[in-house]
């Protein structure tokens, strides 16, 4: 029992072994059969252009010291307006001006891994807000 359990590692650790070398070999670009080209000696002078990089705007997305900022009863255009951006329609009940109509918003946060924040307004104004891994 104890070689046959000494056989089975040492088959799982070969195949863990070929899948490794098999996803590194599709990183290795094989040898061109084409003739190569000699290099040219004298390089075209070009010139370039200075990039002309703008100030950041608002970053898309929300971090936490603007979640901070938005408070229950805000409308939404007051909370666009401190987010920066619109944000996605993630649940929405009842039709606009129905008593009782409710959208949930949802943006991405700015840094972290599903970093998010979700608010929800009921009849135009913000009844509550949640967020996850915003910094």
């Amino acid at each position: 029992m104890g070689e046959i359990f000494k056989f089975a590692c040492l088959g799982i650790i070969a195949l863990i072994v070929l899948g490794v070398i098999a996803a590194m070999d599709d990183k290795v670009e094989a040898p061109s059969t084409e003739p190569k080209q000699e290099a040219q000696t004298t390089a075209p002078v070009t010139k370039e252009e200075p990039k002309i990089e703008e100030a950041p705007k608002n970053k898309p997305g929300i971090n936490k010291a603007k979640f901070d900022q938005i408070q229950n009863g805000m409308s939404y255009e007051e909370v666009k307006n401190i987010i920066g951006s619109d944000g996605k329609v993630i649940s929405e009940g009842g039709q606009a001006g129905d008593h009782f109509h409710t959208i949930m918003y949802s943006w991405k946060g700015e840094k972290g891994l599903g970093a998010n924040a979700n608010f929800m307004f009921l009849e135009g104004k913000l009844q509550n807000k949640s967020q996850f891994g915003l910094k």
